[in-house]
């Protein structure tokens, strides 16, 4: 066997291999600000629905968050990532027609306070199926609320996990 044979494809799995390398342990913590859209409608039961910018009077509003990721080369286990994500505004306004909410009615000329919040945590356990100059990650992501509508002292709580993909 002439060693042109062998040299050649050794050099070139060489090559191959010098350029393949895993990340060892990754930590990613960080903080941010947003200004969500305060938009939509919602019921309960059976009462009339109620928007939350024309009839409660919410306004655009700022919420913030925290993060922690930790990714490892371990491939059969899923990198994992904590978030906490601040949902929360209120308003006070006075209302030009008359709704309903969780069983009380409330009049038309009427001054109400409304409270939102839909803050939540969020668990989130992922693989990363591409991590080069296009990123990809696929999991599941369990959102778990913890909040509260609120018309004046009247409120229903929101406490459910939502699985999401």
């Amino acid at each position: 066997m002439s060693p042109t044979r062998t040299i050649i494809p050794l050099i070139c799995s060489l090559a191959t291999f010098a350029s393949a390398q895993a990340d060892f342990v990754g930590l990613n913590i960080g903080a941010y600000a947003w200004n969500p859209d305060i938009s939509g409608s919602f019921r309960t039961g059976s009462d009339s629905k109620i928007r939350l910018q024309n009839d409660l009077g919410f306004n655009d509003d700022t919420g913030n968050g925290l993060r922690v990721s930790l990714e490892h080369p371990v491939p059969a286990l899923p990198n994992v990532r904590y978030q906490t994500v601040d949902l929360s505004s209120s308003s006070r306004s006075t209302i030009s027609s008359s709704i309903q909410f969780n069983g009380s009615t409330y009049n038309a000329a009427e001054t109400i306070n409304s409270t939102l919040d839909l803050s939540h945590q969020e668990i989130v356990l992922y693989y990363e199926m591409l991590d080069n100059w296009i990123n990809l990650d696929l999991g599941v992501d369990l959102k778990m609320f913890d909040g509260e509508v609120g018309i004046n002292d009247n409120r229903v709580t929101v406490d459910e996990t939502i699985p999401m993909l």
